[in-house]
């Protein structure tokens, strides 16, 4: 029996999950069922705007204080705070405002809006549908955008409807928002593609795709014989993005079909799919009278991978269009074998430098097996076919191919001896070295810079003096690529005449000579990489304040000081880590103090320097998550996180409480790269009856994962119902198998509310022990745990039964192993 969803569902994507039950468990906590309302309002009371004004008038005092600072605020931040509160309170009476916050010119303000309706969940969904209607193309877009976030189901059918939309990007975005709905849009898609509007039977099919929910294959199968080929087409273009092998005979069929896109999408569809039973059929469509339909149908062989495919698609390797035979070389490579690399060496003379590169590309993921036959090419007196080969022999790795490759170094053709040694580089045999060597002195510049990057590949201490001679090539290419591979090595020989390119008048060459001089690391470069702190170029200068810091000597305490005044932020980040690494603090005070600066591009680059320089950072990080400014906080929390010092760990928990955008996330996510050290101070303080941010505790546990399971589920016996339910949402994030047996007895806690959320864990990890008992859950006295235990049987088997515990009995007793 194979389990579609499970423990195999990524953390985040269990994050979102928990996200959306969040708020509808919101609602149901304060006994609101607020669709049906809407629904109601929506049928018997045009007038929304009136029935909104209501809600707003009946605010508390502090939902109207922000409403008032979202209409009326002289800054944008202001009016994004006032989102940001009024969305995590919930507050249906800002509806009105936050939509007309929604579509202004402020994008920013029109996202803090968006994502504050979506946390008030239902009340926003009526409005929004309306929206749908709005002359404003934009408008329509944003509303159901929105309606796909929040999820409610209530916003299925007029969503549907919407996929008439006139305008291609409305319509787009009403499939992304039915795709977010998952399953109770399926039933639904499936009904409208039998629409009589063509434009609601494509949305459907594409939004069904996008879905990839089996349940669509067989109504898809059908929508294959609609009358409107751009139905059809919609209609096998997701077939192939559920792909479900049962699709296969239908699109076979629709190979056959008058119009050329479906039989291209039918092509692409089973190459999708992978099926065998496509193999004949598809061979038959490598002689289709539509060029596309062809080259899409030795792709789909490709992707069978089926050896029969193998003969007939090396038949069409003559054919007159190039595209249909660089196709054929892909498929070819994909099936291997040998009959593919006998048909794929020869044509590496084809006259088309598109083929002849799939065909390197092809024998290249061929990989071991064809070394021998790309070794026998080298001899071949075709310079197209020998450059190939040896270009594909350097890219498989294989070092059966470096003495023969070794010989080519000394043909008369220089690309030849050019793609040699490159190839060489990538295989990295020692025995390459000294051939390499000699390669630089080639008369030839392009296979001189070869040979070096080949060498800095090796690495090899060999290499050091002819490299160092090399810095005086007349090509500056070779002499930058020069100081590049010296920089690998780190011969101290090299000092004094990479100081002597630090006044050439190429950049990238004094750039490279830089980099090369930290590397190495010798006291002698002091001096002169202080004066590139002034270079006019800012990749020198960045790379300067670097090699300063990689050497560590104090006489570049000044000129790093003074380059925090640098016009570019990343030379004064960078100068303020080397000040760091000289131990000098000023480098310190200058990050904490960027945290909060106006330069959004110095604020992202500061956590990470910060994180780098780690010991000498943390109290003055520590004291940051205090600071008056958020963003101060926010980028304290994450550079402690990169430092991952266990001295950050009750600080930062303290942290998981502030309001501020991003601080309690930054928090989480900085507990959770702590690791393990982090679990008993949070499960301390999951226990605090008086912490408000139980959610943030339960993420950062969540983000530790597997050493954070045995202390949650010890959690899951405690008296405090928010306690046992946040360590359940823990549980479910991480998806360990070890909470299975502990959770389904939470399925039978005294409150409900528990148990809802002991269904939503169970669905997350997907094991196969929970079904049984969430089938007997749909018995429960409450229909909200019902409703979850249905929902997450679902997403377990892949099945749907609905609420009938009968049938879902009937069905599991029939499939449990």
């Amino acid at each position: 029996m194979v389990w579609k969803k499970g423990a195999t569902m990524t953390r985040n994507a269990r994050r979102k999950a928990a996200l959306c039950l969040t708020a509808v468990l919101a609602l149901w906590m304060t006994h609101l069922s607020a669709a049906a309302a809407e629904q109601a309002l929506f049928e018997k009371n045009p007038d929304v705007r009136a029935t909104l004004l209501r809600w707003e008038r009946q605010a508390p005092p502090s939902v109207k204080d922000q409403i008032k600072t979202l209409r009326t605020a002289d800054t944008p931040k202001k009016k994004r705070d006032a989102c940001w509160s009024l969305g995590n309170a919930r507050a249906k009476g800002a509806v009105l405002a936050l939509i007309a916050a929604m579509d202004g010119e402020d994008s920013e303000l029109s996202m803090a809006a968006a994502s504050a309706l979506v946390h008030i969940g239902a009340p926003a969904v009526t409005p929004l549908t309306i929206l749908l209607k709005d002359e404003d193309h934009y408008v329509r877009w944003r509303a159901a955008k929105q309606l796909g976030y929040i999820g409610d189901t209530f916003a299925v059918k007029p969503l549907i409807g919407a996929l008439n939309d006139a305008d291609n990007t409305v319509r787009a975005q009403v499939v992304r928002a039915l795709v977010r709905m998952r399953t109770p849009a399926v039933k639904p898609l499936i009904a409208a593609l039998g629409d009589a509007n063509k434009t609601v039977r494509m949305g459907a099919a594409q939004a069904l795709g996008q879905m990839g929910n089996e349940r669509a294959v067989e109504p898809l199968n059908a929508a294959l014989r609609d009358a409107d080929p751009e139905v059809r087409t919609s209609a096998a273009e997701a077939l192939g993005q559920i792909g479900d092998a049962r699709a296969a005979e239908a699109l076979n069929a629709a190979l056959a079909d008058a119009d050329a896109e479906v039989r291209l999408s039918a092509a692409h569809a089973l190459g999708q799919i992978g099926d065998p039973r496509a193999v004949g059929p598809l061979i038959g469509a490598l002689k289709d009278a539509d060029e596309r339909v062809r080259r899409a149908s030795a792709a789909a062989l490709g992707e069978i991978g089926d050896a029969r495919a193998a003969e007939p698609l090396a038949a069409m390797l003559t054919d007159v269009d190039d595209k249909l035979r660089a196709a054929v070389t892909g498929a070819l490579g994909q099936i291997g074998g040998s009959y593919a690399i006998s048909a794929l060496i020869p044509a590496l003379e084809d006259n088309s430098p598109h083929v002849r590169r799939q065909v390197a590309e092809a024998l290249v993921k061929i990989g071991t097996p064809a070394v021998e036959p790309l070794i026998a090419a080298l001899d071949d007196p075709d310079l197209w076919t020998h450059r190939i080969a040896a270009n594909a022999l350097g890219q498989i790795g294989d070092a059966r191919a470096t003495e023969p490759l070794v010989a080519a170094l000394s043909n008369p053709d220089a690309w030849l001896r050019r793609q040699t040694a490159r190839a060489l580089g990538r295989i990295g045999d020692e025995r390459a070295v000294e051939p390499l060597i000699n390669a630089l002195k080639d008369e030839d510049g392009g296979v001189r810079l070869a040979a070096a990057d080949a060498l800095d590949k090796l690495g090899d201490a060999r290499a050091a003096e002819p490299l160092i001679s090399l810095l005086n090539d007349v090509d500056v290419d070779v002499r930058r690529q020069a100081a590049v591979a010296l920089s690998k090595i780190g011969d101290a020989r090299a000092v004094e005449a990479l100081i002597g390119l630090l006044n050439d008048v190429d950049e990238p060459l004094r750039r490279a000579a830089v980099e090369a001089l930290g590397k190495i690391g010798d006291a002698r470069a002091v001096e002169p990489v202080i004066l590139a702190l002034r270079d006019d170029d800012l990749d020198v200068r960045q790379a300067a304040a670097t090699t300063l810091g990689e050497i560590g000597d104090q006489r570049a305490a000044v000129p790093l000081n003074a380059a925090l005044a640098d016009a570019d932020p990343e030379v004064r980040v960078r100068a303020a880590k080397a000040l760091a690494q000289v131990g000098d603090a000023r480098g310190v005070e200058f990050l904490i103090a960027a945290l909060k600066d106006e330069d959004a591009r110095l604020r992202m680059l500061t956590p990470d320097a910060l994180g780098e320089i780690g010991a000498p950072a943390l109290e003055p990080l520590i004291a940051a998550l205090k600071d008056a400014d958020d963003r101060a906080r926010s980028g304290a929390a994450k550079a402690l996180g990169e430092i991952g010092d266990v001295r950050a760990m009750r600080p930062l928990i303290a942290a998981l409480s502030d309001t501020g955008a991003y601080v309690s996330s930054e928090a989480a996510a900085a507990l959770g790269k702590i690791g393990s050290p982090a679990v008993g101070p949070l499960i301390a303080a999951l226990k605090d009856r008086n912490k408000d941010s139980l959610q943030g505790i339960a993420e950062a546990l969540s983000k530790i994962g597997t050493p954070a399971v045995d202390p949650l589920i010890a959690e899951l016996r405690d008296k405090n119902m928010h306690v046992r339910v946040e360590a359940m949402k823990a549980l479910g994030w991480i998806g360990d198998a070890r909470a299975v047996e502990p959770l389904i007895a939470m399925l039978k806690d005294q409150v409900a509310y528990p148990r809802i959320w002991a269904a939503w864990a169970l669905g997350q990890i997907g094991d196969s022990r929970a079904v049984g008992p969430l089938i007997a859950a749909l018995s429960d006295a409450s229909p909200d745990v019902r409703q979850w235990a249905t929902k997450e049987l679902r997403s377990i088997t892949g099945q749907d039964f609905g609420k009938s515990r009968a049938d879902w009995q009937q069905w599991w007793e029939q499939h449990r192993k």
